[in-house]
C-alpha cells in the first residue's frame, strides 16, 4: 500500500478504528510515509468528532424555531383530536353496519290555516 494512496473507505474505517491485523498494519505503515493521507486522516478525524458531537445534542434548534414549526395552541389539537376520533366512531359504526342510535325528531309544525 506504500505506492498508492489509502482508499476513501478504508481511511474511514480506519479513523474509526474498524482495522484490525494486516490491513491495520499496512495502512500505520503508509500513513507514517504519506504526508498526502496524512492530511486526509486529519481531516476524516476532525469530521467524526463534529459528527460525533452532533450524534450526542438531544435537539441543537433553539425553542423558537421549534416554536414556529408548531403554532398551534393545545386547545386546537385537543378538539382536532376529538374531531378525528368522532370521525373514525361514524365511520367505524357505518362500515361494520352497527344500528345507529335513535334519534326522536320533534312533531311537524302545523301550518296557520288563518282566520276561518
Amino acid at each position: 500500500m506504500s505506492r498508492q494512496h489509502i482508499p476513501g473507505d478504508l481511511m474511514d474505517r480506519y479513523a474509526m478504528g474498524a482495522l484490525q491485523g494486516e490491513v491495520l498494519a499496512e495502512v500505520e505503515e503508509h500513513l507514517l510515509e504519506c504526508p498526502a493521507c496524512q492530511a486526509v486522516l486529519t481531516d476524516t478525524d476532525e469530521f467524526l468528532n463534529v459528527f460525533r458531537a452532533a450524534a450526542v445534542q438531544t435537539d441543537a434548534r433553539p425553542a423558537v424555531a421549534r416554536r414556529a414549526f408548531w403554532p398551534v395552541g393545545r386547545g386546537v389539537w385537543a378538539t382536532m383530536t376529538a374531531g378525528a376520533a368522532l370521525a373514525a366512531g361514524t365511520a367505524f359504526m357505518v362500515l361494520t353496519g352497527m344500528p345507529r342510535p335513535a334519534v326522536s325528531l320533534p312533531p311537524p309544525l302545523q301550518s296557520d290555516p288563518g282566520p276561518q
